[in-house]
C-alpha cells in the first residue's frame, strides 16, 4: 500500500515539474520589450507614448500592443470630449508600422528589453491576447489617472507580482500633475494657457512616483531604476538593454518650465490699459468693439467653465478658482453695452452693475489666497486676467458715464 502512494507521489511530482517545465518553455518564446515615444507636433503628442512589443523568437511573430488608439471621427466624439466620456482601446499592430509611423512625424522612438521571467512573459503575454480581444479593448479615457501609459504601467506591475508599485508608490516624486502639464506644454502659449485655465486643485497635489508614471516618459525612468528577481534567481535590473531606434531632430524631451506670471501680467495690463483708454475714448464704437469682444471672450470661457464643473465627468476641473477670473455673467455684459452705449437708461445700469461685479468677483481670486481654503496653483491666471477684468469694468464704467 504504501509503495502505491509512494508511487502516486512520484507521478504527481513528474507530472507537476513537467507542467512547471512546459509552462517555463513556453515562456522562454516570448521577449518582451517597451517602447517610449518622445512628444511631437499635435497636442495629444505633447505627453509621449508608449507601447508593449511582444515577439516570439520561435516562430517569428511580433505585435506591438497599443493603448492609445481613437479617433476624431468617431460618432459622436465632440461630445464625448466635452463631456469627459472618452472611449479609447487597445489594438495590437506591426512594429514595421509603428517605427515607420514615429519616424515619419519625426517623434524619438526607445526600446527597453525587459528581463521578465518564463512565467511573467506567459502571464503578460495572456493577459495582453485577452486585452486585445473586441470585447475587452475599450475604455473609458483619463487625463492622468487612466491613460495609454497607466494601462501599460498596471499590466506590467500586474506580471512583476506588484514590483513596480512597491518600488514607487508612496515614494515622492517633488511635483504635480499641473507641473508636469506645465513643463509638457510650455511651448505653445495659446494651449498652456487653456490648461492653465482648465485645471482645478486636484491637480496641484503632490503625488508620488507611481502617479506620475501617467507619463510614458516617467515609465522608461522606474524601469530603469527597477531590479527584480531573475529566472536563476540572482538580483539584477529588469531593463538589460535600451536602444535608440530613432533620434527626433525637432522634438527633445522637454525640460522644466518657469512659470508664465511676468509674461501674463504684461499681457493682462496692456489689454486693462487699453480697455480703460477705450472707455474714455470719443464715440462708442472703440469701448464697443474691444470691450465688446472681452466681455464676450470672458463669458464664454466663465460658462464653460461652469459647464464642465457642474455637468461633465472631467474631475480635474471640478472647484477651479478660476471660475472667479472669468465669469460668465459677463456675457450679459456684452449684451447690455450696445444698448447702454446707445442712451438706454436701463442698460446703462445694468451694465454698470455688471462692471462691479465682474471686478468684485475677480478679486475674490486674490482674496482666497489669505484663506485656508487655498488649494490651487493660479498666480499665473490671475496675473493674467485679474487687470483685464479690472480694465474691462473701469472701461465700462467710464463709457456709460460719458455717453449718460
Amino acid at each position: 500500500m504504501r509503495g502505491a502512494v509512494l508511487a502516486l507521489a512520484l507521478v504527481a511530482a513528474a507530472s507537476g515539474g513537467l507542467e512547471a517545465q512546459q509552462r517555463a518553455a513556453a515562456g522562454e518564446e516570448y521577449q518582451v520589450s517597451i517602447l517610449t515615444a518622445g512628444p511631437g507636433a499635435k497636442v495629444w503628442e505633447k505627453w509621449g507614448h508608449n507601447m508593449i512589443r511582444v515577439r516570439n523568437v520561435r516562430t517569428g511573430a511580433e505585435a506591438v500592443y497599443n493603448w492609445g488608439m481613437f479617433s476624431l471621427s468617431q460618432e459622436g466624439y465632440v461630445l464625448h470630449f466635452l463631456m469627459g466620456r472618452m472611449n479609447y482601446w487597445m489594438q495590437p499592430q506591426g512594429m514595421s508600422a509603428t517605427y515607420r509611423t514615429y519616424r515619419r512625424d519625426d517623434r524619438t522612438l526607445i526600446e527597453q528589453e525587459l528581463a521578465l521571467t518564463p512565467e511573467a512573459r506567459v502571464e503578460l503575454v495572456t493577459f495582453l491576447e485577452w486585452n486585445a480581444r473586441e470585447e475587452n479593448r475599450f475604455y473609458r479615457y483619463d487625463y492622468y489617472l487612466d491613460n495609454c501609459s497607466t494601462r501599460l504601467r498596471d499590466a506590467l506591475d500586474q506580471a512583476l507580482g506588484g514590483a513596480l508599485r512597491r518600488a514607487t508608490q508612496g515614494v515622492d516624486a517633488g511635483t504635480t500633475f499641473r507641473t508636469e502639464t506645465r513643463r509638457l506644454s510650455a511651448d505653445d502659449l495659446l494651449i498652456y494657457t487653456g490648461l492653465m485655465l482648465g485645471l482645478g486643485p486636484s491637480t496641484d497635489r503632490p503625488i508620488d512616483r507611481w502617479d506620475e508614471m501617467f507619463l510614458p516618459g516617467k515609465v522608461a525612468e522606474r524601469l530603469r531604476e527597477l531590479r527584480v528577481t531573475h529566472a536563476d534567481g540572482s538580483s539584477g535590473p529588469l531593463v538589460v538593454r535600451e536602444d535608440t531606434l530613432y533620434a527626433s531632430r525637432r522634438f527633445p524631451e522637454p525640460l522644466p518650465a518657469p512659470r508664465k506670471t511676468a509674461i501674463y501680467l504684461v499681457l493682462g495690463t496692456v489689454v486693462g490699459v487699453l480697455l480703460v483708454l477705450a472707455g474714455r475714448a470719443k464715440g462708442r464704437m472703440p469701448f464697443l468693439a474691444g470691450g465688446g469682444l472681452v466681455a464676450l471672450l470672458v463669458g464664454l470661457g466663465g460658462a464653460l467653465m461652469v459647464f464642465l464643473m457642474s455637468f461633465t465627468d472631467h474631475s480635474v476641473t471640478y472647484g477651479n478658482e478660476n471660475a472667479f477670473l472669468v465669469s460668465f455673467i459677463a456675457l450679459l455684459l456684452a449684451a447690455a453695452l450696445r444698448p447702454a452705449l446707445y442712451g438706454n437708461p436701463r442698460a446703462r445700469r445694468l451694465a454698470a452693475g455688471l462692471a462691479v461685479a465682474i471686478a468684485g468677483i475677480a478679486t475674490c481670486a486674490v482674496l482666497i489666497k489669505v484663506t485656508p481654503w487655498a488649494r490651487q496653483d493660479d498666480w499665473e491666471l490671475i496675473a493674467l486676467l485679474l487687470p483685464i477684468d479690472l480694465g474691462l469694468a473701469a472701461g465700462t464704467l467710464l463709457a456709460v458715464r460719458r455717453t449718460s
